[in-house]
């Protein structure tokens, strides 16, 4: 999330102090996010995800990490990002998407 906000701040999208309060709200809200380890399934479900949706190696792999993490808790997750790509391939996925327009 930082890094897409930065990359709207050097964009000229948003604002040094708009940027500072994303960055904030993220370091926030990071005890609250659920870390997924990157093994072999998540790795192969990322690389599925891939042609489908167009999307970045690391978008993928986020991506495939939450649908992990929904099948493992057995209940629906919320997807937080703000790319719109990403936010996309997320709804295409059937996840609730957050963040993203």
């Amino acid at each position: 999330m930082i890094s897409a906000a930065a990359r709207r701040l050097n964009r000229g999208v948003i604002t040094p102090p708009q940027f500072r309060r994303i960055a904030h709200a993220v370091e926030s809200e990071t005890p609250k996010f659920i870390l997924v380890e990157l093994d072999p399934s998540v790795d192969a479900a990322a690389r599925l995800l891939l042609a489908p949706h167009d999307l970045r190696a690391g978008d993928a792999v986020q991506l495939a990490a939450c649908l992990h993490m929904e099948r493992q808790l057995g209940r629906r997750v919320e997807f937080v990002c703000y790319d719109e790509r990403l936010a996309t391939a997320a709804r295409a996925e059937g996840l609730r998407v957050l963040g993203a327009a």
